[in-house]
């Protein structure tokens, strides 16, 4: 889910790798950059936080239903992220 999440900003991965060339982040970095935000899902409370606010997020931008039953399935780049309650 992170990688998803990581590359959000970006229209694919290999245009977030070209941005990064670009800007002159080493890979390195760019790479530690992505362990810190995984660590932090698994800090004590996290995920419970991720959850509510990935359902007020749904809720907000499809309606309460939808965020109400934190959809089935949510459709990025031809993926099917499945969105557990």
């Amino acid at each position: 889910m992170d990688h998803y999440f990581w590359h959000l900003p970006f229209a694919s991965v290999k245009q977030a790798h070209a941005v990064r060339e670009k800007a002159g982040t080493p890979q390195d970095e760019w790479e530690k950059r992505i362990a810190q935000m995984q660590a932090e899902h698994e800090t004590e409370g996290a995920r419970e936080q991720l959850a509510s606010g990935w359902k007020a997020w749904l809720a907000e931008r499809c309606g309460e239903a939808a965020g109400a039953e934190a959809v089935g399935a949510a459709v990025q780049g031809g993926d099917t992220i499945e969105v557990l309650d």
